[in-house]
């Protein structure tokens, strides 16, 4: 009988999906967990709809935020950005349940961008940047209210 055999980066996402599914999450209708895998410069992109929202009004800008599911030897960056305009906000330490600072984007309805990436610790080398890790970013459209907030994803590495 033979047996079947998986590839190495199949394991490892099945995995990686078995340790996320044992964490304890907070999870809101507007977190989206992601993955980055082992590669150095592995770039999650998004796009989050911030329309204009009947019952609540029409948004002024978007607010995000990022935390890391485990301790790893490097920092995650979430950065947001629209026309001409951007902002950024990084995880200072993994593993600690406590999501980053909140920056918010004023660019009005509709679409923005956000990009979740690796980020080499100060002093560290970008070799340590080679391991798989798992995140929950925190997106909120808001005028005088929360609004509406949609995304899709747009590259997943």
């Amino acid at each position: 009988m033979m047996k079947a055999k998986l590839p190495s980066q199949t394991i490892g996402t099945m995995a990686a999906l078995l340790i996320l599914a044992g964490l304890p999450q907070l999870v809101s209708a507007h977190d989206q967990v992601g993955f980055l895998r082992k590669k150095a410069t592995a770039t999650d992109i998004y796009r989050v709809g911030c329309p204009v929202d009947p019952a609540a009004g029409t948004p002024d800008r978007l607010d995000i935020a990022i935390r890391t599911a485990k301790a790893v030897p490097f920092l995650l960056t979430a950065q947001v950005q629209r026309d001409a305009q951007s902002t950024s906000t990084t995880d200072p330490k993994s593993g600690d349940k406590r999501f980053s600072a909140t920056v918010s984007l004023y660019a009005g309805p509709g679409d923005y961008t956000v990009t979740v990436a690796k980020t080499p610790k100060s002093g560290k080398k970008s070799k340590k940047l080679k391991a798989l890790v798992s995140y929950t970013l925190q997106f909120h459209c808001y005028g005088t209210q929360h609004t509406e907030t949609t995304i899709e994803t747009l590259q997943d590495q």
